[in-house]
């Protein structure tokens, strides 16, 4: 502080907006850091839901569901389910 207050008029208000541009890149990059967890952690959301809906729908197959159940009760399109089929 006591170096700032020996500063001249212009070189306070040089300091001043240096210090504010700083901290609004600061402020960027936080901001930018927590959108990319959270759109991360949704897609891997997503991901992990899909997985989960190709498990269910494997073993639904060998137990001998239709594919019209197995499409209603997983919302996955017959096209997968045919997919699928080879894993079961």
């Amino acid at each position: 502080m006591e170096k700032f207050s020996s500063l001249d008029d212009e070189d306070k208000k040089n300091y001043i907006n240096y210090m504010q541009t700083a901290r609004d890149t600061y402020n960027q990059l936080e901001y930018a850091k927590k959108k990319g967890r959270e759109e991360g952690l949704q897609k891997g959301l997503e991901k992990g839901l899909q997985q989960g809906r190709r498990e269910i729908a494997v073993n639904m197959l060998r137990n001998g569901l239709s594919f019209q159940t197995i499409c209603d009760c997983t919302g996955l399109s017959a096209e997968e389910i045919t997919k699928l089929q080879s894993e079961a």
